[in-house]
């Protein structure tokens, strides 16, 4: 009979039962509900960063074909200044002014037949049997015409205006650096100078990239905040 009357809750208990019961769920619900909460922003903001980076991507990948196309137009006019040399005209003052150090016109044995200054310019190997315009990795361009071969040493500064190499190098296609800018990094896609056996890698600064990024992240966190932060306290 002892027994039984142990065993048996008066209400009062229950009801202390069931509160800390719900107490517990009630707690147990809320820690689960902020870690959803803080999971799912961490996978947003994981989101929004690579979403900041291939956006910077995209722009420096456009900014490189602006860079390719200033080149392109540039390489096209030393070229034309050798063929027009080798035509017998007076280039020295548009050499001079395109970045051109010298001009030497070789026939198709390599024996050199003139030149626009008084050192000639050595011609690369194997450039004799090339039919395409060809740029060395010294910086000598050779263009092949039906009996002459023009051999072209010019300045690569003179490509690119340096605004526009930020972050950026002209390299050509096995890589070999021509002209960089001092900050950029070595990487970037390499996106071809036309018909030109060369092409412009950008880099992306990645720095300023997520600093615009956190900078946005701030700027939507004081704006969701401010209209909480100045609602009048009802009394």
């Amino acid at each position: 009979m002892a027994h039984s009357h142990a065993a048996i809750l008066s209400p009062f208990d229950v009801a202390r039962a069931a509160s800390r019961n719900i107490r517990l769920t009630v707690v147990v619900s809320v820690v689960l509900i902020c870690g959803s909460f803080a999971a799912a922003a961490a996978l947003q903001m994981r989101n929004d960063r690579t979403h900041a980076l291939v956006q910077a991507d995209y722009f420096e990948a456009r900014r490189a074909g602006d860079v390719a196309a200033a080149a392109e137009t540039n390489l096209d006019r030393i070229a034309a200044l050798g063929r027009a040399f080798a035509g017998g005209k007076e280039v020295r003052e548009a050499a001079h002014l395109s970045g051109i150090r010298n001009i030497t016109v070789f026939d198709r044995n390599r024996a050199p037949i003139a030149r626009l200054w008084s050192d000639a310019v050595a011609l690369p190997p194997g450039a004799s049997a090339t039919t395409t315009p060809a740029i060395s990795a010294r910086s000598i361009m050779t263009v092949p015409l039906p009996s002459k071969i023009v051999a072209i040493d010019f300045d690569p500064r003179a490509l690119v205006p340096a605004r526009m190499l930020e972050r950026a190098a002209l390299t050509t296609a096995d890589g070999t650096v021509l002209i960089q800018d001092e900050n950029w990094n070595g990487s970037g896609a390499f996106v071809p100078v036309g018909a030109w056996p060369v092409g412009v890698r950008t880099s992306v600064d990645e720095d300023s990239a997520l600093r615009a990024w956190t900078g946005s992240l701030r700027s939507i966190s004081s704006s969701s905040w401010a209209p909480l932060l100045s609602a009048p306290v009802s009394r």
